[in-house]
């Protein structure tokens, strides 16, 4: 038994948290992952979860244009599985881009 345990991966690197999010968003967000730069910034790892600050600029924005997530994410074997994500913190000046396809959202008043 200790063998397998000394066996498994290890995933707590910030491009295997990467990865899980790429896979996870588009397979579920209806972004178009292609138009816009995601950057994992820090990445902080407990037992069988971590949590994963992440930045989304739309390709030819400023950054500062962009839109911070932190998504937590549960391991599962050799990969990391999206939990869930809470966060959604931007500049609110910066206009809103919606996924193609979406209709457009007009900022409450």
């Amino acid at each position: 038994m200790l063998a397998l345990v000394g066996c498994a991966k290890n995933i707590q690197t910030k491009e295997a948290v990467q990865a899980a999010l790429v896979e996870h968003l588009n397979k579920v967000s209806g972004l178009n992952m292609s138009q816009m730069k995601m950057e994992v910034g820090s990445v902080s790892f407990r037992e069988n979860e971590a949590d994963a600050a992440v930045s989304f600029v739309p390709n030819g924005m400023d950054p500062s244009q962009g839109m911070q997530m932190v998504y937590t994410l549960v391991r599962k074997g050799d990969t990391w599985a999206v939990k869930g994500k809470r966060g959604g913190q931007h500049d609110s000046t910066a206009p809103v881009v919606p996924p193609a396809g979406h209709p457009s959202v007009a900022a409450p008043k």
